[in-house]
């Protein structure tokens, strides 16, 4: 398992979920965007809590944005892996 799917496994169902259905769906790469501020919070509890968060930072925001947009798989495939162990 590479860390991207590390992490996407670690991200609980719920926050998995709404990252999948809703605010990667909804979000521009601007804090103006309310998917986006939820993205972004949640980039720093799961995947980076140790990084610096800087808001006002619009290359910041394009950076997790983007980095979301290329974990996208393997959130797919820990929410497929979530639910197949559901159904047992």
């Amino acid at each position: 398992m590479n860390s991207t799917a590390q992490i996407a496994v670690s991200i609980p169902h719920e926050i998995r979920e709404k990252i999948l259905l809703q605010w990667l769906h909804d979000a521009t790469p601007s804090m103006q965007s309310e998917s986006m501020r939820n993205l972004f919070d949640a980039w720093f509890i799961y995947v980076d809590p140790n990084g610096v968060k800087k808001e006002n930072c619009p290359k910041c925001v394009l950076n997790v944005f983007e980095n979301w947009r290329s974990m996208q798989q393997d959130l797919v495939e820990a929410e497929r892996e979530y639910n197949l162990l559901n159904e047992l």
